[in-house]
């Protein structure tokens, strides 16, 4: 092969690869861009709580509290658990990720109780039913919860409070 060829065969391979790592590279900042700082982050996460409790509160006042309809509002508050947690990894303070990731545990184990609570028979005694037996870890769990809430929202004071949490 001619040296000519050669050196116009390697410029075209550079010329390509040039392109291709521009392209994934663009690619690549494209689908990993995200909020700019934590509170944007705190802001998203509280939109995602509000949106969870408004679309809840839909299912509930539309429909009569059964079985199925609490199943599917445990079942909302779950995937807003986990999407929560995703969002609070993204957070690069660790005291603001510990506070984010309590908030997100809170609400998990808020899905779990919804669900536990759907699949237990009816009480017979209205009293009960009316006023459901409050353990110390679920006052405990509503506890970490709300002052994870409140750690979020004073460190990011132009962050909305929450549907829900106002």
């Amino acid at each position: 092969m001619d040296t000519a060829v050669r050196v116009a065969n390697a410029a075209r391979r550079l010329a390509i690869g040039i392109i291709l790592v521009t392209c994934a590279g663009g690619g690549a900042f494209v689908l990993v861009s995200r909020p700019h700082t934590d509170c944007d982050i705190v802001a998203e996460m509280m939109d995602t709580y509000s949106g969870f409790q408004t679309e809840s509160s839909a299912v509930l006042v539309a429909a009569a509290p059964e079985k199925d309809n609490l199943l599917a509002v445990s079942e909302a508050e779950a995937r807003t658990g986990r999407t929560l947690h995703e969002q609070a990894h993204a957070i690069a303070g660790p005291v603001l990720r510990r506070a984010a990731m309590t908030f997100a545990d809170g609400v998990s184990q808020s899905a779990d109780e919804q669900r536990a609570d759907a699949l237990q028979p009816p009480e017979l005694d209205p009293f009960e039913a009316a006023l459901p037996e409050l353990d110390a870890h679920h006052l405990q769990a509503a506890d970490s919860f709300f002052g994870a809430a409140h750690v979020l929202l004073a460190a990011c004071p132009t962050v909305p409070r929450p549907v829900g949490l106002s």
